[in-house]
């Protein structure tokens, strides 16, 4: 990840930037369990994923699903 410093205050003193077009949920979810499979596959290298489903919620009903199959 890029850490971009900025001057917005206390609560935005780090901004990430993530290689995603947009924020949306989809987005996000595919970001985030892409991340997680590598991190898992790279701390635990005996560790074979068959199948990962991580979700995101913006509201309720509303969120964008990542799902990894080994199979597919």
């Amino acid at each position: 990840f890029e850490v971009l410093s900025c001057n917005l205050g206390e609560d935005l003193a780090e901004v990430r930037v993530l290689p995603i077009c947009n924020s949306s949920t989809e987005n996000l979810a595919t970001f985030l369990g892409r991340q997680l499979l590598g991190r898992v596959e790279s701390e635990f290298p005996g560790v074979e994923v068959d199948m990962l489903w991580l979700s995101v919620e913006e509201t309720p009903g509303q969120r964008g699903v990542y799902r990894y199959s080994s199979t597919d």
